[in-house]
């Protein structure tokens, strides 16, 4: 099975988006009126269907019920929605921590191949499977093939016996 752990802020939704709708709309946004920005939500969903992937949502929008009910919204116009397994627990504690603790909790670390999205860096040592955005465009075409790459490698051992 593959997972994608979602960060919202800064993947989903970008500062240029902002600025651009700003621009269209002279209506400043904030918290959960930030626009999401389709070209990101589009490149998500390529992303899910070449790699046929979950979603668990590691954002701080999953401590908000508006905030959730905003996402899974935005997400089922792209038919995203249904994807989405669960949340990571608020245990209050870094994301690495709370990707670790779901992974465990449902027995998922050695069944699962995943990879993050997320604009921070403090993943510590999950960084392998970070797919690092910026904030400033979101999730790029360049982005996806980089969380492709990173959920299709194949792990093959040194002493493993094959002709190659």
């Amino acid at each position: 099975m593959n997972v994608i752990f979602l960060d919202v802020d800064g993947v989903l939704n970008s500062v240029s988006n902002l600025i651009k709708v700003y621009n269209e709309t002279h209506k400043s946004h904030s918290g959960y009126s930030y626009p999401f920005d389709p070209d990101c939500l589009e490149n998500l969903k390529e992303l899910v269907a070449v790699t046929k992937s979950n979603l668990v949502i590691s954002s701080n929008w999953r401590y908000s019920q508006k905030g959730m009910e905003k996402l899974l919204k935005t997400l089922s116009k792209y038919d995203l929605d249904k994807l989405v397994i669960g949340c990571t627990p608020a245990l209050g504690l870094s994301r690495c921590t709370e990707i670790k603790k779901y992974l465990s909790d449902f027995k998922l670390a050695d069944t699962v191949n995943f990879v993050i999205l997320d604009d921070d860096r403090d993943i510590k040592d999950l960084s392998q499977y970070l797919v690092h955005t910026d904030r400033q465009v979101g999730l790029t075409k360049e982005n996806v093939q980089q969380a492709i790459k990173k959920l299709t490698r194949l792990y093959i051992k040194e002493d493993d016996d094959f002709e190659r």
